[in-house]
């Protein structure tokens, strides 16, 4: 598809940035190779040929975690992407690893799949709150914005949601 799109493009701009975490490798080199510039952001393989721009999403994601649990919250959760997305398991490497440092244990009901979009999101804080009637911190990063949000139960099981 993306091969495809590019190719519709020739001649009708000067360059594209294209975000890259779920280009495969040789789909990837192709788009390279075109008649104008292109620049992959944080692709999933080794893209020599191409420009590419890198994202620090392990190191985000355990700075995120690491300042929660410095700040005395224990129950950190997380909203992951895709499973075959290279941003969504840096992400979960880097909250893992944070954890991990810090001796705690792991609980992989904290650890909600998602997709990045607006719906997974709002259904996994749904699930957190369900699952979680001590409450929880959840620090995530999705396309095109970040949210830290904050879920817990109050007295009597309402529940008190801020972004």
């Amino acid at each position: 598809e993306l091969v495809a799109a590019m190719r519709s493009m020739r001649g009708r701009i000067d360059g594209l940035i294209v975000m890259a975490p779920d280009v495969e490798g040789p789909v990837g080199t192709e788009v390279c190779g075109g008649h104008f510039p292109v620049v992959l952001l944080n692709p999933g393989f080794d893209a020599a040929e191409c420009d590419t721009l890198a994202i620090a999403n392990y190191d985000g994601a355990r700075a995120m975690v690491r300042h929660l649990l410095a700040l005395g919250h224990r129950r950190v959760a997380t909203v992951t992407g895709p499973e075959r997305n290279s941003d969504a398991r840096q992400r979960l490497a880097g909250y893992r690893a944070a954890l991990a440092e810090a001796g705690e244990e792991r609980d992989p009901g904290l650890e909600i799949a998602g997709d990045f979009t607006e719906t997974s999101g709002y259904e996994a804080v749904g699930r957190l709150l369900r699952l979680a009637p001590k409450g929880f911190e959840l620090a995530t990063a999705t396309r095109g914005r970040k949210t830290k949000t904050r879920g817990r139960r109050r007295a009597g099981g309402s529940r008190r949601r801020s972004a």
